[in-house]
């Protein structure tokens, strides 16, 4: 990859003592001329196209760019060794997220001779000056990035499994087991009680399983003898326990898998047809694994049951399902079902365009944010958040009460609560803001606990920057859920019967 001279190369604030006694390794790669000029003023140049001459035709060109400049990153970061920035991750993710998405819509919806604007009943060049925002925002993210965000792990810097590997896996897998047979963790995710609240320490148990997964995986390559073994059998059971956690939730545990095999030693030295092989593999297995939560979520919707039903009772309806119905037919569901789903674009777009003809909210959907993380035991109301459906829906609520829609329930974002504040201000601070936040977070909790444990955090920040619709609020939980590891592991090290010192 091309990288820029060295006299001419931006430096990031750094001190050279502190880097020789960093844990995660201090041989960073250089600046790229990739990220830092050519996609830049790539996404650039199209997106203030997009955005001057919003017609059906640049709306669909703007998609298809940002699509091929985020599957690039991807395939860069997978295959390629990228460095691993958070800024450059979530640039990725916006591109994948909503370029991508619009694209797969335009490609895969049945729409005969409308444009994808009339299926949807939108203004077409809102919906173009969208996308080119998202173009422009992803380029803001990626010269940021080089310029002042290295990267999370030094090029040296190795996971090393040995006796520590065997507990962190046990206890991962416990930990889910038990939240499963408590049915606390059910299909699709957390189950709330009577009263909507969850619980605490099942969404920390769910918060940890993904990045611990992906250090599953890693660990499944890397180990050695009888260890090798028992870690790739968990990692089986681990595997399709994420079924039924949903199609996003499997996705993105897979390519954060993919992601940390990159810090063992493990390399598999294979020419592009087998990479690509691996590649159809993989979709084929998040195909297979949508299949299955899609008969699961028709048999939840075929059993009329009101209320959570258990995973037993799931299985067992949708293993009825699938004997009486053709899984084509399902498949064909399935695909109607993603063709609309990922066009994420449209709420973001009415956002984006009501902000720039009045005054946005000005904050108050981050402030709204920020008191959903307050626990319940501290303030049962989260000071005052009821009127603002704190169960969900209330960026939609206030989108609403602000502007006159009628959203329900709509795809929230970094961007859509960057646009519900301040306008297209807000689109490019929002991801920077947040992104930089989950950055210094990493770079401090690598010296508050074992090597492992940080990686397994830092594993969690990556993930949560993969997901396209993750609201301000997924941020702030993780500042709270690594607070709270932090503090267990502290309160553990102290115990000589659980000492953590040899997870190092």
């Amino acid at each position: 990859m091309a990288t820029l001279p060295a006299p001419v190369r931006p430096r990031t604030i750094e001190t050279s003592a502190e880097q020789r006694r960093r844990p995660f390794g201090s041989n960073f790669a250089p600046q790229s001329q990739v990220y830092f000029l050519y996609f830049p003023f790539f996404l650039g140049v199209f997106g203030a196209a997009v955005w001057a001459f919003p017609t059906d035709f640049m709306f669909v060109l703007g998609a298809l760019v940002g699509s091929l400049v985020g599957i690039y990153v991807l395939i860069d970061i997978i295959f390629r060794s990228a460095p691993l920035r958070l800024t450059t991750i979530y640039g990725m993710t916006i591109l994948l997220g909503y370029n991508l998405g619009t694209f797969n819509t335009w490609l895969t919806l049945e729409r005969g001779t409308l444009t994808v604007a009339e299926v949807v009943a939108r203004d077409p060049s809102a919906l173009g000056r969208a996308v080119g925002v998202c173009m422009v925002t992803a380029a803001v993210l990626f010269i940021t990035g080089e310029l002042f965000e290295r990267p999370l792990f030094g090029s040296e810097f190795y996971l090393t499994f040995e006796s520590g590997t065997l507990p962190i896996v046990f206890v991962t897998t416990l930990l889910l087991a038990a939240a499963y047979a408590s049915g606390k963790l059910s299909f699709m995710g957390l189950a709330a009680d009577e009263s909507g609240r969850i619980n605490p320490a099942t969404q920390l148990i769910l918060w940890w399983f993904a990045p611990a997964y992906a250090y599953t995986v890693c660990a499944a390559l890397n180990t050695t003898g009888p260890t090798r073994l028992i870690v790739r059998v968990i990692a089986v059971i681990q595997t399709f326990a994420m079924v039924p956690l949903g199609r996003r939730q499997f996705a993105f545990g897979l390519l954060l898998a993919l992601i940390a095999t990159r810090l063992g030693r493990f390399r598999l030295r294979l020419p592009m047809y087998k990479k690509v092989l691996i590649g159809i593999v993989a979709t084929v297995l998040i195909t297979v694994a949508s299949l299955s939560f899609f008969y699961l979520r028709i048999a939840g919707w075929r059993a009329k049951v009101k209320g959570n039903i258990s995973l037993v009772e799931h299985l067992k309806t949708g293993y009825d399902l699938l004997q009486k119905t053709d899984p084509a037919e399902i498949l064909t569901l399935l695909g109607t079902n993603v063709a609309h789903r990922t066009f994420v674009i449209g709420f973001f777009s009415d956002l984006l365009e009501a902000s720039q003809h009045s005054t946005p909210l000005l904050g108050k959907d981050l402030l709204y944010n920020l008191q959903l993380t307050v626990p319940s035991a501290i303030s049962r109301d989260k000071f005052g958040i009821l009127p603002y459906a704190p169960n969900g829906g209330g960026e939609e609520v206030m989108a609403n009460m602000q502007w006159g829609f009628s959203y329900i329930d709509e795809a929230n974002s970094l961007l859509t609560a960057g646009a519900l504040d301040f306008g297209f201000l807000g689109v490019l601070l929002y991801p920077l803001a947040f992104s930089f936040m989950l950055r210094f977070a990493a770079e401090w909790v690598q010296y508050a606990v074992p090597t492992k444990m940080a990686v397994i955090i830092s594993f969690a920040y990556i993930y949560q920057t993969l997901q396209s619709e993750a609201e301000p609020v997924g941020y702030f939980l993780e500042i709270r859920c690594t607070i709270l590891v932090v503090l267990v592991l502290y309160i553990l090290a102290r115990v000589p019967l659980f000492s953590l010192r040899s997870l190092d």
